[in-house]
């Protein structure tokens, strides 16, 4: 875990991962490198920014030494630096990233070989941000919240031909290549207002006024390359 130098501004990350190399047969191998990350950033850090703006002769916590839920009477609309300290906020992502491969030589054709690459990235982002009637932002609204659902899923497919063979001074060094790439992404936000109270936070579904948005990306890619070397003597190209 590590703390930023902002009251509540903390980083949490758990990292597995995953490094293989194989030889199977003589003619067979395969590996692959697999990475999976948990991410945690619970909670929001203090505003430096109104700190910067607000007035310096002012507190954020009155004679007992609670937090004033507004610090400038003569400024109603300027909140406590010390707000966020008060919002609920959940704040998780997960990401699996995985390349791998696969090849093999053709024992009957000499000098002929196969690959496949696989490629796999997977990752989700969830986040929860509750102002309560204990902050001036939820006081004004009955309660304010932020619901944010991402999916992000990428993979690529290649398949590489490989034909290297040498007739007397003539070398001959063919590629093939097919490919295909897909990457979608989904996003789901839910802004509302107005709670009968701040027990469930955003958990609850019962505001007054709910505003979604709903987001999605999708693209695919298919492509195709041929290469051919060819040299004499081993002296030109």
């Amino acid at each position: 875990r590590v703390n930023g130098v902002a009251l509540n501004d903390q980083f949490d990350r758990a990292t597995v991962r995953v490094n293989l190399d194989q030889k199977l047969k003589s003619w067979l191998s395969v590996g692959t490198s697999t990475q999976g990350v948990r991410s945690n950033r619970d909670g929001m850090p203090v505003s430096f920014g109104g700190a910067f703006s607000s007035n310096p002769l002012i507190s954020p916590y009155d004679a007992e030494g609670n937090e004033l839920l507004v610090p400038w009477p003569e400024d109603p609309i300027t909140n406590n630096v010390l707000e966020n300290l008060r919002v609920v906020d959940d704040d998780e992502s997960n990401r699996v990233f995985s390349s791998n491969y696969l090849q093999l030589s053709i024992p009957r054709i000499a000098g002929l070989t196969y690959r496949l690459n696989a490629g796999l990235d997977l990752a989700d982002h969830n986040r929860g941000r509750y102002y309560g009637r204990d902050t001036q932002t939820g006081l004004t609204v009955g309660g304010e919240s932020t619901v944010y659902e991402s999916q992000r899923n990428d993979w690529t497919l290649e398949n590489v031909l490989h034909y290297v063979r040498n007739v007397g001074r003539h070398g001959f060094d063919v590629t093939g290549l097919l490919s295909e790439a897909s990457s979608s992404l989904d996003e789901h936000e839910v802004d509302a207002q107005g709670y009968p109270n701040d027990v469930l936070g955003f958990r609850s579904n019962l505001a007054l006024l709910s505003v979604p948005q709903y987001t999605v990306t999708d693209s695919k890619l298919l492509s195709q390359m041929g290469r051919l070397n060819y040299s004499y003597d081993e002296r030109y190209l």
